[in-house]
C-alpha cells in the first residue's frame, strides 16, 4: 500500500478476475479507501494515528526489537505518509 498508483494499476488488472493475488489487491485497497476515510473525516485524529505509530517506532527501538518488527512499523508510518499526501490539497 505505499505505491498507491501501484496498486490502482493492480486494481485495474484484478477488476474482472478471480486469481488469488486480486484477493489481496482488493483487500489493500480497501484498506487504503478506508484510511483515506479516516484522514477526510478527523484529520486531526489522523495526525494523532501518525504520531503514535512514530513513537511505537522509537519504542521499538530502544528495545532493540528485529529488523522485521522495525521494517514493518516503518511501512505502517509510510502508509500513512502516502495517505495524507494523497488527500492533501482535496
Amino acid at each position: 500500500m505505499q505505491h498507491p498508483l501501484v496498486l490502482k494499476q493492480m486494481i485495474l488488472r484484478c477488476d474482472e478476475s478471480d486469481l488469488p493475488e486480486c484477493t489481496d489487491v482488493k483487500r489493500a485497497a480497501q484498506d487504503f479507501s478506508q484510511l483515506i476515510n479516516e484522514r477526510q473525516e478527523d484529520p486531526e485524529k489522523f495526525g494523532m494515528k501518525i504520531m503514535a505509530a512514530q513513537q511505537e517506532l522509537a519504542n521499538l527501538k530502544l528495545q532493540r526489537a528485529t529488523s522485521q518488527a522495525l521494517t514493518e512499523q516503518q511501512q505502517k508510518i509510510n502508509v500513512l505518509y502516502a495517505v495524507v499526501v494523497l488527500t492533501t490539497g482535496r
